[in-house]
């Protein structure tokens, strides 16, 4: 019987298990060594090919190891394989040109990916990722190298600190192999469940990082912080100021800018950005919106700006549902008061700032109505307050939790307008 290893790993979900045993029906994976479950019976022999056949033994038992710590993946992901898709991006996507074009160390940055050394395992999860799902793997490298980039420019002699941000860029989120993969297909609002599965993928990774102590703390850090906001509103542990590192801190800017380009106009896209100013580190953010300003992450082809679509009523519903949010807190006990406020304030200081609260929305309307790139601004708000919005109602959605009466009776105006 084998004793545990000293540091748990990763949780063998069913997905996972189901991501393994497809990608060794195309190629190599094989045991490393015996598979044993937790009771210490031998479910698989060493050296055993890991393929379909195996899924049902393997997700009928929780397994006395992780499962990522038993296989080997033949001819893994290796420094060639991450060198060209860096460089492919650097080329490519607009954000990783604009930033590299900003910042004094391009070629470093680029470079960096494919300097790490990394553990058989860890080059092996990596492929899974891969191949199971490609899209997901390029941005991992396009966050590895755009925050390697900020952490050049942000601590200019500090190579270790580069380094901890290019792994965690890498790994930060290899925690999806973990969670149902119809999270990222569906179009539907996400469960409770598929909302718990998605928050959980920071502290998968942060689990697969730091049982290697070159990852660990500097890395696996990173990546359990990088949804965390500096107001405490982010996940997976709502830590806010002080508590965030300054990694974290940095590959937050890289992971959320990386998510947003593409889906945003380039006014827009700045715009959001800077709606989350109070969230954000400021240095990290502030290289960023240089980024943006200086070299747009769309190229100048003639194009005219988009139209925008943008639902006043709905945006009347998401202001007064923030102004009522913000008055029923006078009346709430201290534990509600900072719950509202964490999610409330930041919206209000966005709303104020973009001039939406305090003016009538007609005149608004009005003011904007020949200007297309502030039209495309205002829907970029529009819609981020209602995903915050969104994000609070979800937390607040619970058939156990013990509501106030003041907070039960604004929910169905919070729902309303979160969409």
């Amino acid at each position: 019987m084998q004793e545990p290893s000293e540091h748990a790993g990763p949780p063998d979900t069913e997905h996972f298990v189901h991501h393994v045993t497809q990608v060794g029906e195309t190629r190599d994976v094989h045991t490393r060594e015996a598979v044993y479950n937790a009771h210490g019976q031998k479910l698989i022999e060493a050296g055993q090919r890991v393929d379909r056949r195996l899924f049902d033994r393997l997700t009928a038992h929780k397994l006395l190891r992780p499962l990522d710590a038993s296989i080997d993946v033949a001819a893994p992901v290796d420094r060639e394989a991450l060198r060209a898709t860096a460089e492919r991006l650097a080329e490519e996507d607009p954000l990783t040109r604009a930033l590299l074009a900003v910042t004094s160390r391009p070629r470093e940055a680029v470079a960096m990916p494919a300097s790490l050394a990394l553990d058989p395992l860890l080059a092996g999860k990596l492929s899974i990722l891969q191949e199971r799902m490609p899209d997901a793997f390029d941005h991992a490298v396009q966050v590895a190298v755009g925050a390697s980039a900020l952490g050049m420019e942000l601590r200019p002699p500090d190579t270790a600190f580069a380094r901890d941000l290019a792994t965690a860029g890498l790994f930060h989120d290899i925690g999806y192999l973990h969670i149902d993969p119809a999270i990222f297909t569906s179009h539907a609002p996400l469960s409770a469940e598929q909302e718990r599965q998605l928050r959980s993928h920071p502290v998968i990774a942060w689990l697969t990082l730091k049982r290697f102590p070159a990852c660990h703390p500097g890395a696996s850090h990173a990546v359990l912080q990088h949804h965390e906001r500096l107001d405490g509103s982010g996940y997976p542990r709502g830590h806010a100021g002080d508590a965030l590192e300054p990694a974290g801190r940095c590959l937050a800017v890289m992971e959320l800018a990386t998510a947003l380009c593409g889906r945003q106009d380039p006014d827009a896209f700045a715009a959001v950005l800077k709606g989350h100013a109070d969230q954000l580190d400021s240095a990290a953010l502030r290289v960023m919106l240089q980024a943006v300003d200086h070299c747009p992450v769309y190229p100048d082809d003639g194009a005219t700006t988009p139209q925008a679509d943008i639902d006043w009523s709905a945006l009347r519903a998401a202001i007064d549902c923030v102004e009522a949010g913000q008055a029923l807190r006078e009346r709430a006990d201290p534990y509600w008061d900072a719950l509202l406020g964490r999610h409330l304030d930041p919206l209000t200081r966005l709303l104020d700032r973009a001039g939406l609260s305090g003016l009538p929305l007609d005149l608004i309307r009005e003011s904007v109505a020949g200007d297309p790139s502030l039209q495309v601004e205002i829907e970029a708000l529009q819609n981020d307050t209602r995903y915050r919005l969104r994000l609070l109602a979800r937390q607040l959605h619970d058939p156990d939790a013990a509501l106030p009466d003041a907070v039960r009776e604004w929910l169905p105006k919070l729902q309303d307008a979160a969409g």
